[in-house]
């Protein structure tokens, strides 16, 4: 059985770094997201890396990674966020390596459990997905 210590431990860090970084930094951000230890940022592209730079500051221990958007677009977890006239489009990221490979339907495994993969699925683009294309 796993052990919920490290994420509890993550998000006890997560959050003492976030309240002092966010204290600290002397400029507005726009949007800050986090999920454990993923966060999404915008921010105007004069304050990218001073805000980088701010974040790393606060723990020794912990080095944080940029990622900045291309063609207006960006990974998020598993959201593909676009910005388009200042608005967030979200839809699925699938990274570059996915196969695409779910349960086949003539594999050795309970109907229940292909019917759950298609309801997770179908469920997961009604969460993430913010328009209905």
């Amino acid at each position: 059985m796993d052990s919920t210590v490290p994420v509890v431990v993550a998000e006890i860090v997560m959050q003492i770094i976030k309240k002092r970084a966010l204290a600290s930094f002397k400029r507005t951000l726009s949007l800050w997201l986090r999920y454990i230890d993923d966060t999404f940022t915008a921010a105007h592209k004069d304050k990218i890396d001073d805000f980088d730079e701010h974040f790393n500051r606060q723990n020794a221990s912990i080095k944080f990674t940029k990622e900045i958007k291309e063609n207006g677009k960006i990974p998020f977890l598993d959201w593909l966020v676009t910005c388009d006239n200042n608005k967030l489009q979200t839809t699925i990221y699938r990274k570059p390596t996915l196969t695409d490979r779910l349960l086949d339907q003539s594999s050795y495994n309970r109907t229940s459990h292909k019917a759950t993969t298609i309801r997770t699925l179908t469920r997961r683009v009604q969460l993430v997905c913010n328009s209905p294309s």
